[in-house]
């Protein structure tokens, strides 16, 4: 696997001046967190991680040195606080003698095969023009490799982990579906949003999906490429939520109008017995989000080319997600709102 990273500093020797903390508080894998396999010792990633520090690697010191403006960083706590069957998640907090700090995430797939060639895959998704940029989806700071070596030193096992670097300031947590109606963060306790709040980040998400797709290109991103811990949220003083896309798989390829739209008003999240749809309870609320998200000409033309072939996206549904997901009044109401 290459990397498009610039070259290395030169090595300097002796042991790195960065007091290094680690932790594994996984704050963020319950209230039902999972096992999942793991391929390589966590003293190996330690062990990885202070030594591209020590050579002053573009990927991880030049990120830290870029937060803490210019300045040396001096201290760096690093806490384990998501995992799933393919990536790691930890929170990084890197600090100077003059007192700066900064916060990162980095994102790190679970291997060097699969895994790492999929975390790629969605780093480029992340590049395209249609969410590069956008407020709806992480800013991507630095991609890079992180190389662990062989505690056996074969020389043929070459473990290169593709990983990137983003930051969300403030309270974050990501989703998990609680019920059919209800979204909740994932924490060490169990908390759900009310239904009130779950139709807000429904529409909220609706918005950055609609404004991030390209009628064009035909591509955007679709919920079927998303899973529930893909989407962070925060909470604000004013009771509203900011919502952001962590990770989406790829982008979504030869997307007519109408099928984007299917796949937002057909769209779902699934949590062990628990699934929840994607379109709001009240059809206006649903014309509301794409409105806001796009110019009223446009937002108007998307609903149009759904409806130009409704019947065809409703037979490509399955008998048992037409009892979940909006039927013909919800449809036939959504029509009504085009033409007041």
């Amino acid at each position: 696997m290459k990397s498009d990273i610039p070259p290395k500093y030169p090595v300097r020797q002796g042991v790195s001046k960065i007091k290094i903390k680690w932790s594994e508080t996984l704050r963020y894998a319950g209230p039902y967190p999972k096992k999942s396999k793991q391929f390589f010792r966590m003293e190996t990633l330690q062990r990885a991680l202070e030594k591209k520090l020590e050579e002053k690697d573009y990927f991880l010191y030049r990120s830290f040195k870029e937060g803490l403006d210019g300045k040396t960083p001096d201290s760096l706590a690093v806490d384990l606080v998501y995992e799933n069957k393919s990536r790691l998640i930890f929170s990084l907090l890197a600090g100077s003698r003059q007192g700066k700090r900064t916060s990162l995430y980095l994102m790190m797939a679970k291997n060097h095969e699969e895994f790492s060639a999929a975390l790629e895959q969605e780093y480029a998704a992340f590049q395209a023009p249609g969410m590069s940029g956008h407020n709806g989806f992480i800013p991507v700071l630095r991609q890079g490799l992180i190389y662990l070596p062989d505690r056996h030193q074969r020389r043929d096992i070459n473990r290169e982990l593709f990983a990137w670097l983003f930051r969300l300031p403030g309270e974050w947590a990501p989703l998990y579906v609680a019920s059919s109606t209800q979204w909740g963060p994932r924490g060490s306790e169990v908390r759900r949003f009310t239904v009130q709040e779950t139709e807000k980040i429904k529409c909220e998400l609706i918005r950055h999906l609609a404004a991030a797709y390209d009628p064009d290109q035909f591509e955007g991103v679709t919920p079927r490429l998303l899973s529930s811990d893909d989407l962070w949220v925060k909470k604000n003083k004013d009771r509203s939520f900011s919502l952001a896309i962590a990770s989406c798989r790829r982008l979504d390829k030869k997307l007519r109008p109408g099928q984007f739209v299917a796949s937002l008003l057909f769209g779902s999240f699934g949590e062990g017995q628990h699934r929840l749809p994607l379109a709001p309870a009240r059809p206006e609320h649903f014309r509301d989000a794409l409105m806001k998200a796009l110019p009223a000409d446009h937002a108007a033309a998307l609903l149009a080319a759904f409806f130009r072939q409704r019947s065809l996206h409703e037979k490509k549904l399955s008998p048992e997600l037409k009892q979940l997901l909006p039927g013909a009044d919800y449809l036939d109401a959504l029509e009504a709102c085009l033409h007041p």
